[in-house]
């Protein structure tokens, strides 16, 4: 459950959840993520591009579209796609 989480769909808590979780999933320190890096060069397969979407899912609270997960290549390209398609039309309403 969400309750008592604060949610952080700013770009710096969304990139900062997919980080740590690449980090987790791969052994990288969270220093050397590179977030303009191809989820296929740092070796997240399908099933862990599935725990990434997951997490983001969970940290900003947003119903996300897991096909993105394999239409963005990247740390940047997944933020940048979720502020800007998910986040910023749902607060426009």
């Amino acid at each position: 459950s969400t309750e008592g989480k604060k949610m952080d769909n700013t770009i710096s808590g969304m990139t900062a959840v997919l980080v740590k979780a690449i980090a987790a999933l791969t052994g990288i320190e969270e220093s050397k993520v590179d977030r303009d890096a191809s989820f296929m060069a740092m070796e997240i397969d399908s099933l862990d591009a599935m725990k990434l979407f997951n997490d983001l899912q969970k940290a900003t609270g947003a119903r996300i579209n897991p096909i993105i997960m394999f239409e963005c290549h990247t740390i940047n390209d997944l933020v940048a796609y979720v502020n800007d398609n998910v986040l910023l039309p749902s607060h426009a309403s």
